[in-house]
């Protein structure tokens, strides 16, 4: 059981046999934060569901001055990504296998990253599926508490019905503000920078879906010390 009275999901969490790898796992309780950080003193981004590892493996070898940490719920994406990071000996990015909510509220300290990454999260199609879903009410404040101010939060997905659900999810939040000058600074993707590449963007393109895209600033908690800059 969570703290929050939550059944947790850690506790349908497998470990892989991964000892050597740049890989946590949460086995039912909060990690160790500052046990689970690359080394280095860059600034920290953060990838929420990083499947297969594409965007994650591009940024980190792109961007070696940044550290990164991504969080994957399946325990063989988590264990298949961090490999594929060892093996390209990139040493400024880890992966944790636990679920993204849970992770956000009891492990993240606040004002930890100054980017969140969620690119093609499920959608959970299915009605009595929703309660899977990353995007539902709560998890605004969850992103703002792990975000410095002025941080971004970039999401990207071809799902265009649930698109529309984030945009209403998080345009009702007084914690964040879109970003319609960053949305078009960066396009549809910039490798390793924004929005891809993964293994859903490049199957999305193939098939023509379509391409969504957002880009969120985190805002001051108290309005009045936006008023004082």
């Amino acid at each position: 059981m969570h703290p929050s009275g939550r059944l947790a999901f850690r506790r349908q969490v497998r470990s892989p046999r991964a000892d050597a790898l740049p890989l946590y796992e949460a086995h039912g309780r909060a990690l160790s934060w500052e046990g689970i950080l690359p080394p280095g003193d860059g600034p920290l981004e953060c990838e929420i569901g990083c499947g297969k590892g594409g965007f994650l493996l591009a940024a980190a070898s792109s961007r070696p001055g940044i550290r990164f940490l991504g969080v994957e719920a399946g325990p063989s994406y988590a264990a298949y990504c961090a490999d594929r990071l060892a093996r390209r000996g990139l040493r400024n990015a880890v992966l944790v296998a636990d679920d993204a909510r849970l992770f956000l509220a009891d492990t993240v300290p606040p004002g930890a990253f100054v980017r969140i990454h969620v690119y093609y999260p499920d959608p959970w199609p299915k009605r009595r599926h929703r309660k899977r879903r990353f995007f539902q009410p709560g998890i605004a404040p969850l992103l703002h508490h792990a975000l410095a101010t002025g941080g971004e939060l970039l999401i990207a997905t071809d799902a265009t019905a649930y698109f529309g659900e984030i945009l209403a999810l998080m345009g009702a939040s007084p914690l964040f503000r879109r970003d319609p000058e960053r949305e078009a600074e960066l396009g549809l993707e910039v490798p390793g920078l924004a929005f891809g590449p993964t293994n859903f963007s490049a199957k999305s393109r193939a098939a023509g879906e379509p391409a969504w895209r957002a880009v969120y600033r985190a805002l001051p908690a108290n309005p009045e010390e936006d008023d004082r800059r």
